[in-house]
């Protein structure tokens, strides 16, 4: 059975689904997705295969998250598997989605459009003004 951050494919549904787990290990850190044809480097980084391209568009690729040099890369697929079998509600409305649904779901839930501009005017009441 896959692992995945210390939990089987089938233990990690049922966490995510019932909200006990964090979906974050299931976002790309370059876009912030959930991830879109999952690839892993050498370094053991996970990217959305097209954030990946992206990263490897300079004359030296480098992780976007170690700064190693990019080499060989594979298709992280039992991640996907994980991915395509998952739910986890949607932090604005709350119903749940499966995960390779929630960009999606997400770019059309009106709830999850307020709970991003609640946290943007959030983040901008606590930063200082520039001057």
């Amino acid at each position: 059975m896959a692992m995945l951050g210390g939990f089987s494919a089938a233990q990690h549904k049922k966490s995510v689904s019932d909200g006990s787990s964090d979906v974050s290990e299931f976002m790309c850190p370059v876009c912030l997705e959930i991830f879109e044809s999952p690839v892993r480097t050498q370094c053991g980084h996970t990217f959305c295969q097209s954030c990946l391209q992206e990263c490897l568009r300079p004359q030296k690729p480098v992780c976007a998250v170690c700064r190693a040099t990019l080499g060989l890369c594979t298709k992280a697929t039992e991640l996907e598997a994980l991915i395509q079998s998952s739910v986890a509600a949607c932090k604005g409305c709350g119903v749940q989605v499966g995960l390779s649904q929630m960009r999606s779901h997400t770019a059309n839930c009106s709830k999850y459009q307020e709970y991003i501009e609640e946290g943007v005017r959030t983040t901008s009441q606590s930063q200082p003004p520039v001057i």
